[in-house]
């Protein structure tokens, strides 16, 4: 969820929890909103 517009950018159901579910949640969620590697974070100066 989005904390600013409260959108849902992805969700899954599964039977357990795990890491490797958690990574393709994420990768997928990217995929569909079409963000961009320098979008999601920003380097400290």
């Amino acid at each position: 969820m989005d904390i600013f517009s409260r959108y849902i950018v992805g969700w899954m159901v599964a039977h357990l929890e795990s890491s490797a579910l958690a990574k393709k949640l994420i990768r997928e969620s990217i995929q569909k909103q079409a963000v961009k590697e320098e979008q999601l974070t920003e380097e400290a100066q």
